[in-house]
């Protein structure tokens, strides 16, 4: 769709005036006051908005005191708002309610003056202008406007229960206005906010239930997100599903199959997932700009597979999409999958590889240790399975495996399951003091020992074994005994099995069990070599059972008695993280706060800051947020979280509506983290802050450095694309081409690619190469990668160029092309109505007459009785009548189609002309006092005064006396077309047919006198010949 709708309908319909069959109409002018500001209003009437705002400027300045200039005042700021000039056109509204405060307008004003602050995103100002309107003004038409703009305000603001109450307000009063289908979705929106889930769904479900809101589908959509998010996952299921049954042509439609396939998969109904991600993966590939979506159904179809054990199935998804790439988040658990899927379908030997491939590519991302380890295990299985030689060489490969996991992982979780792995690996070496044999063993001493110390230890350590094994119910299960013994006997030692079962239980979600272990290890064992590790567990299971008031004790004991441990911040730091992700945001503060509190070495410091920045920012308190960013970016500037907290800085002061300060801070966190992808982020909003505060100077330079320092980022076309749009807004034509054009070269395949195009031809044609920018969009009507929107347009703008040249073959062909391709756009009325006009130009009446008619059948849609060009269809379908010459019955149809004119459009400044073409269908009938009367009330028209439709009636005013043979009225008609008008197309036949009169009438020396002078007038006439010959026959 093109970006620039007003220009390119003014463009458009200064081209289509101009090629009509009707002559555009003119005024008789006054004194200068007048009419200056009478061409401002026909300025601001026609929508050249950039033209009335000059005009009604220069009309203040000029007229000052005169009687119009309250309304120029008001006007010149409604021409700033459509030109989207919204400070200046709020000063200017201001300083007209300053100056006529009495004004009946000021309510109007005072609507626009809230409008201007929304769309300047002064929110807070907007909600409280929009408020005092609806106050002071509460029968006024706009507040079907200013209740639901103060509602989204709020809304926006995060002032959800202000918002709630506006936008109630809005339905209530408005049920039917024009603002509410946004009303009630943003309701909705405001009571989910407010955590009111079952009555936003119930509002959701009303908007979802209009079919005829723009909004429904995305509130359908909605509705099953929120279902999803209390796991109601089957009802959500159903609502997703019911979105595509609908809502057949929503652009949501594969969102709502990739969270149906959530939700089912969630549901373990692993076949209806992998379909409904297959149906989300066919509808985000063909999309630009869905790749993410698109390799994100693709991943969890083949999780689903893994699900139902069809490995190979599994395998061969995931490979597809690694090897197609593109989403580089997802990369990781990606290539893990399928190395996982290959282990699971036993092909040992690639799934090593692939193992392999993900622990080098990420060495400390999350699958790091898991891939060396599964690594390592096929290493073992295949050196299990073979013989020989490649038995050997495969124990050499474990060994090696297992010597670079004790290297890069010395503190992995599963570091347990590697000793088992080593054990594992010992007994393939065939060495006595393999793990496997220690198990054996320790099973033969539980089942035959009688000894209840050595039972307990060989439990113990067996128990230790089971849980690297990964078996942890196995390991669970064998310290049980041992724990429940020593919980009762504290003296029945082995204490460090407390921590081992406090280990267990806590994997297993026991938190009771937990909790009693590691109190009664630190009850017997005040100085226990382990306690710090019992209060761990105890904090641990406490913040897990929310029990915030146990956690905090067990942390305090922490740091009093274990502060040099380094467990200790560790498990602050998981609490904190515990409570961040159950939005516990108080307790998330409060223990991230002891955790920076541990001191500006511990690693754990900017962790901590980040976590402290977050969690107030998620409180919606962003000062406090911002400090602890800050303290981030100037404490441990290389710190991985830096560049975000650099980001978030900016983000903290634009939400406190401080949009300077938030553009410098966005500008700062761009120089000092590049190449880091916050960078490019940063130095983005900074320029769009900046369009914001409307500082196009600004602006400009951000998106200028942010193209310079990342050409090659991915969002790159993004970046050219918003700054050529600065440009544009800012009248810089030239470097706005100049950008769109870079756009075109560098991302031939951007998204953004056709309306650069589209606005480089419309360039283009407003300098006058309409011959270029016609091949363009013709190019780009054709352009199948181009958006529908941009192929319309194009299509649309040939229609326009062709009609401007008075090309009708070519109107035909393109309009109907138009209509055929795409059936449902919006210029489709208007194309018929072109098309009707090309056909009356081409002399096909009959065609145009039956166009014609098929257009004043949508008469009574919004965007056809709002048009320009409606009030002409009438004018041309009495036209292409009248002009039927051979059927007698057409001149009455003309007759029927000037009264349906009158009677609909009775106050039209163009009656005049449907007046005229009456008069012309009368003098067919004959009638030629009713034609004359026709004739006469153009001439006598306020709106038709002195215009050639005028003379031109004046002309037929004789002609049908001339007709009647009256040659003394006819040459006193003739008269007042050649004395009273001046266009010559009509005042040349006028003085020709003066002297014809005089002649008939056997007024020789007037003929003579009136043919002589004629001649002299008019030397190159095609009445010449015929007027010498009369002149030579009357000497």
């Amino acid at each position: 769709m093109s970006r620039f709708p007003l220009f390119a309908s003014r463009l458009f319909l200064s081209i289509f005036l101009a090629a009509t069959f009707l002559v555009p109409f003119g005024s008789v002018r006054a004194d200068e006051g007048d009419d200056d500001y009478k061409l401002a209003l026909g300025l601001y009437q026609d929508k050249g908005w950039t033209f009335a705002e000059e005009a009604f400027q220069k009309f203040l300045t000029k007229h000052a005191d005169h009687p119009r200039s309250p309304l120029a005042r008001l006007y010149l700021g409604l021409s700033q708002v459509q030109l989207e000039k919204y400070a200046k056109a709020a000063s200017t509204l201001r300083n007209f309610i300053k100056k006529h405060p009495k004004s009946p307008d000021v309510p109007h004003a005072e609507y626009r003056i809230a409008e201007c602050s929304y769309h300047l995103g002064n929110l807070a100002d907007a909600a409280k202008e929009f408020e005092a309107f609806s106050a002071a003004h509460p029968k006024d038409p706009l507040n079907e406007w200013a209740w639901a703009y103060q509602g989204d305000a709020q809304r926006r603001l995060d002032q959800f229960d202000k918002a709630a109450v506006s936008l109630q307000k809005s339905i209530e009063l408005f049920p039917k206005g024009r603002m509410v289908d946004e009303a009630r979705f943003g309701l909705a929106q405001s009571t989910e906010r407010l955590n009111k889930t079952d009555e936003a769904i119930a509002l959701y479900r009303v908007v979802a239930a209009d079919m005829t809101s723009k909004r429904a589908d995305a509130a359908q959509l909605q509705i099953g997100n929120l279902l999803f998010g209390t796991k109601k996952f089957a009802e959500a299921t159903k609502e997703y599903e019911l979105l595509s049954t609908r809502f057949p042509k929503s652009d949501l439609i594969p969102t709502a199959r990739l969270n149906a396939g959530f939700s089912l998969y969630e549901q373990e109904e692993y076949q209806r997932a992998i379909t409904a991600f297959d149906q989300a993966e066919s509808g985000f590939e063909s999309r630009p700009g869905a790749r993410s979506q698109f390799v994100t159904s693709s991943y969890w179809k083949g999780l689903s597979l893994k699900a139902l054990g069809a490995y190979d199935d599994a395998a061969e998804v995931l490979s597809g999409v690694a090897k197609a790439g593109g989403e580089e988040a997802l990369a990781e658990s990606i290539l893990y999958q399928l190395a996982d899927c290959t282990f699971r379908a036993g092909d040992l030997a690639k799934a090593e590889q692939r193992f392999l491939v993900v622990t080098t590519r990420w060495p400390k991302g999350q699958y790091g240790d898991h891939s060396l380890y599964f690594a390592t295990e096929c290493a073992l299985k295949l050196a299990s399975d073979q013989s020989g030689a490649n038995r050997t060489r495969h124990i050499q490969e474990a060994g090696l495996l297992l010597d670079k996991f004790d290297r890069d992982f010395p503190e992995s979780r599963i570091s347990f399951s590697h000793d088992m792995q080593r054990g594992h690996f010992l007994v393939l070496r065939d060495n006595p003091g393999d793990l496997k044999a220690a198990e054996e063993l320790y099973n033969r001493i539980i089942s035959s020992s009688q000894k209840s110390q050595t039972r307990g230890e060989a439990r113990f350590e067996l128990a230790r074994l089971l849980k690297n094994k990964g078996d942890a119910k196995a390991a669970l299960a064998m310290i049980t005994p041992l724990a429940r013994e020593v919980m009762n006997d504290p003296k029945a030692g082995f204490p460090e099995s407390l921590i081992l079962y406090s280990h267990l239980s806590l994997s297993e979600g026991d938190l009771s069990a937990v909790k009693d272990a590691a109190d009664s290890y630190l009850k017997a064992n005040p100085t226990g070599s382990n306690r710090d590790q019992a209060l761990a567990y105890l904090a641990l299971a406490s913040c897990q059972a929310k029990d915030w008031q146990e956690a905090d004790l067990a942390i305090g004991r922490l740091l009093n008695d274990h502060a040099d441990s380094p467990i200790v911040s560790r498990t602050i730091n998981s609490v904190a993280e515990t409570a961040y992700e159950g939005k516990a945001w108080d307790e998330a503060i409060r223990f991230f706060k002891v955790l920076a509190e541990t001191g500006e070495e511990s690693p754990f410091f900017p962790v901590a800051q980040s976590g402290l920045g977050w969690s107030h920012f998620n409180k919606g308190e962003f000062a406090n947020a911002a400090t602890h960013f800050q303290i981030v970016v100037d404490k441990t500037p290389k710190h991985e979280t830096a560049p975000e907290a650099g980001f978030k800085i900016g983000e903290c002061l634009l939400k406190s509506g401080k949009k300077a300060e938030a553009a410098k801070a966005f500008e700062s966190a761009f120089e000092k983290f590049q190449p880091a992808r916050r960078a490019f982020l940063a130095g983005l909003q900074a320029a769009r802050v900046y369009v914001d505060l409307a500082d196009v100077k600004s602006a400009d330079a951000s998106y200028a450095a942010v193209d310079k320092t990342f050409l090659k980022i991915a969002e790159h076309d993004l970046v050219l694309n918003e700054w050529a749009l600065l440009l544009y807004e800012a009248e810089d034509y030239k470097r706005s081409d100049s950008l769109f054009a870079r756009l075109v070269m560098e991302h031939p395949e951007s998204s953004f690619a056709d309306n650069a195009r589209f606005s480089l031809a419309e360039s283009k044609l407003v300098n006058g190469d309409e011959k270029k920018a016609a091949a363009e969009f013709a190019a780009l009507a054709v352009d199948k990668t181009a958006d529908p929107d941009v192929q319309i347009d194009s299509l649309y703008r040939l229609v326009g160029i062709a009609s401007g040249n008075e090309d009708w073959m070519t109107v035909v062909a393109r309009s109907g092309e138009l209509n055929d391709r795409f059936k449902e756009n919006r210029y489709r009325v208007e194309m018929l109505f072109q098309l009707g006009n090309a056909q009356l130009n081409l002399n096909e009446f009959s065609k145009a007459e039956t166009v014609l008619q098929d257009v004043l059948k949508y008469r009574e849609a919004p965007e056809v009785a709002k048009s320009d060009w409606l009030p002409h269809t009438w004018m041309l379908l009495a036209e292409a009548q009248v002009r039927q010459k051979s059927d007698p019955k057409k001149a009455t149809e003309a007759l029927a189609t000037a009264k349906q004119f009158r009677d609909e459009m009775p106050d039209s400044p163009l009656t005049y002309r449907i007046d005229e073409i009456a008069g012309r269908a009368l003098l067919r009938e004959a009638k030629f006092d009713e034609a004359r009367a026709a004739f006469k009330r153009v001439v006598d028209s306020k709106d038709g005064t002195r215009t050639a439709t005028a003379a031109k009636a004046q002309f037929m005013i004789a002609e049908s006396f001339t007709t009647q043979k009256n040659y003394k009225e006819a040459a006193a008609a003739y008269s007042r077309v050649y004395i009273l008008y001046k266009h010559p197309a009509w005042q040349e036949p006028a003085r020709f047919q003066m002297a014809v009169c005089y002649q008939a009438l056997g007024d020789k020396p007037q003929a003579i006198s009136t043919f002589e002078n004629f001649l002299k007038e008019y030397p190159e006439s095609t009445y010449r010949a015929d007027a010498e010959k009369r002149l030579q026959s009357l000497k």
